[in-house]
């Protein structure tokens, strides 16, 4: 089932409706483990950031699909017809939102233009490899500055530190690869654009929940956060990472760092997911409790990577530890609105 296939039978179930655009893909994101992106690939084919589990990945991914549109189908009917809470007014209503959704326009629209100057850097020694690579850098340093000048709005807290995190990564990857690249380093070269492609697609979907954002009904709120809840408990390797002793982790680095990956995605997209259908005011502090603890939890899985890399053990002890303790607060949070009546 496409994209399109699922329009067309959400459209003949309600009619024209809401939905995230990229619905399917994000049902699939959350049922596949991370692999690696690629920005500038050589062959200049951007290569996929997420991978399978295979023929019952896919039927499961299937089934979740038909699942969630029916539910958004029964929800958008009862929306209509007066069956649940009447949503708030527009995400765009409050000036200091519309003002930070024209900015994260502005700056991913920015961002986005530097890129085909960059996917025509091919060979070693392109002359207009570096400075296109500059151009794009500078882009990605204008929207942290931007950022940097501003304040978020309370709504948008949680997925403006993610946001800022994936810029800096950004530079920071940019910076690296240029070196590879004058040194020819095919390795680090090819490192670094698919480091790039993770970053920059993480930070791409963030930005369409920002611009995207819109109220949700309490029922949907709820079941938006159980679903998200769920999808952390049913997650193995995000389990895998909570639970495993740090020296073993060291011991076996691949596969701790799809550990990694896999969790980061989760928290991301769930931070992504509350912010593009937002609480109703019944559930804005704690849903905004619910957001900084998943923040909390995913600065806690960047401090285990950077001690894994840097080979300490207590630091991944230490990080490990506030994840466990921050997922715990998820957990709490979650049930907390889940129950309310």
């Amino acid at each position: 089932m496409n994209e399109t296939q699922i329009r067309e039978r959400l459209r003949t179930a309600v009619g024209e409706a809401r939905y995230p655009v990229n619905l399917s893909s994000r049902i699939e994101a959350r049922l596949k483990d991370p692999a690696d992106g690629a920005r500038r690939s050589w062959s200049g084919i951007r290569a996929p950031w997420l991978v399978g589990f295979g023929r019952m990945g896919a039927i499961a991914a299937m089934l979740l699909a038909v699942l969630l549109i029916a539910a958004l189908a029964i929800g958008m009917h009862a929306w209509r017809t007066g069956d649940l809470n009447a949503p708030l007014a527009p995400a765009g209503t409050d000036p200091a939102i519309r003002q930070y959704q024209a900015m994260t326009v502005e700056d991913d629209q920015l961002l986005a233009d530097a890129a085909p100057a960059v996917d025509t850097c091919n060979y070693y020694g392109d002359p207009k490899c570096l400075p296109a690579v500059a151009i794009q850098t500078r882009a990605v340093q204008q929207w942290l500055n931007d950022l940097n000048a501003s304040r978020p709005p309370a709504r948008f807290a949680a997925i403006d530190a993610l946001i800022r995190g994936h810029l800096g990564r950004l530079i920071s990857v940019n910076n690296a690869w240029a070196v590879a690249y004058q040194a020819r380093n095919d390795t680090a070269v090819t490192g670094g654009d698919n480091e790039y492609g993770a970053e920059s697609d993480a930070l791409e979907t963030l930005a369409a929940d920002v611009i995207e954002a819109s109220p949700r009904t309490t029922d949907s709120y709820q079941s938006a956060v159980e679903l998200n809840r769920a999808y952390l408990v049913a997650c193995t390797k995000c389990q895998q990472l909570v639970d495993q002793d740090p020296a073993s982790c060291e011991a076996q680095a691949a596969g701790c760092w799809d550990e990694i990956a896999t969790i980061r995605l989760q928290l991301e997209s769930s931070i992504g997911d509350l912010v593009w259908g937002f609480a109703p005011s019944r559930f804005a502090i704690p849903g905004a409790r619910l957001q900084a603890d998943l923040l909390a939890a995913d600065q806690a899985v960047y401090a285990m990577e950077s001690a894994l890399k840097a080979g300490d053990q207590a630091g991944l002890q230490a990080a490990q530890d506030l994840l466990r303790q921050a997922l715990g607060r998820v957990d709490a949070d979650s049930a907390s609105i889940v129950r309310t009546i």
